[in-house]
């Protein structure tokens, strides 16, 4: 369950989005804060009218065009180059830079690679880095996009 509430009110609760079945593992605003994108550990990605709490059917269709504040989900147009990866559940965590030129994955060995944003194909070149040494389980750039913080599995780091 994704609970979306007013901050502007009194942080009423709007709306609740039912539909995955897996824990959800990236969620992102479009710039009109009027749709979620969402994506859960079984790599489905759903698309939500969060004021009507509602799901979008074909939302991947219909929300191809529209710019999104973040990019953490783990599916969807603009990681399609990823796909492989994704499905061997290798990639942890995604995030793409706030200039929205980047993005970031980690992964099970302890990997950080960049690549240019969008990744459309598989072919795509990117740079590694060993970030840690075992899993990293998150990642997120600063608000300016100087650097990119990595959250360790199991080295505590």
């Amino acid at each position: 369950v994704i609970d979306v509430y007013d901050v502007f009110s009194q942080c009423d609760l709007i709306a609740s989005l039912i539909g995955h079945a897996g824990a959800i593992t990236g969620l992102d605003w479009s710039k009109d804060s009027k749709h979620l994108q969402s994506s859960d550990d079984n790599g489905v990605i759903r698309y939500w009218d969060a004021p009507a709490g509602l799901q979008i059917m074909d939302g991947l269709d219909k929300m191809k065009g529209l710019p999104w504040v973040t990019w953490t989900v783990k599916a969807g147009w603009a990681v399609t180059g990823l796909k492989a990866r994704l499905q061997n559940k290798n990639i942890q965590a995604l995030c793409r830079s706030n200039k929205g030129d980047v993005l970031a994955t980690v992964d099970d060995f302890g990997l950080v690679q960049l690549y240019s944003f969008p990744v459309l194909s598989a072919e795509v070149k990117s740079k590694r880095y060993a970030g840690h040494s075992s899993n990293i389980c998150n990642c997120q750039f600063t608000y300016d996009d100087s650097m990119l913080v990595t959250v360790g599995g199991t080295d505590q780091a």
